[in-house]
């Protein structure tokens, strides 16, 4: 399902994050100017767009299960989710315990299990 209205402001969130990326990590951004002030207070809040894509996902998600015809099976909906997040979220967690770094056991566990986000 495609609803092209939310497309444009999916393109738009997405900018927001690169160039929100982009700016944090390198001092000499060229838009840090007085003219540009505007530009600038909107990239320093490119981080908002992440929950705006949770909030379009689970919209989309929604409205994609509602018209369907089919009735979903929630146990197979739930593996599907897991199975597409989780594989890189894997590799990303073995790679952060190559990489040296100060996280305790207790970040790891919360990594492993997916509930860094609650603590």
């Amino acid at each position: 399902m495609v609803i092209n209205q939310l497309t444009f402001t999916r393109f738009i969130a997405a900018v927001s994050i690169v160039f929100f990326h982009f700016a944090i990590s390198n001092l000499v951004w060229p838009l840090y100017l007085p003219s540009f002030r505007y530009v600038v207070d909107f990239i320093q809040v490119g981080n908002l767009s992440v929950l705006y894509f949770f909030v379009l996902s689970g919209f989309i998600l929604t409205i994609s299960s509602i018209s369907s015809e089919k009735k979903i099976n929630k146990r197979e909906f739930y593996w599907k989710r897991f199975a597409r997040i989780y594989p890189i979220y894997f590799v990303s967690f073995i790679i952060s315990i190559i990489v040296p770094n100060t996280s305790s056991v207790w970040d790891y566990f919360l990594n492993f299990t997916l509930l860094n986000g609650w603590y």
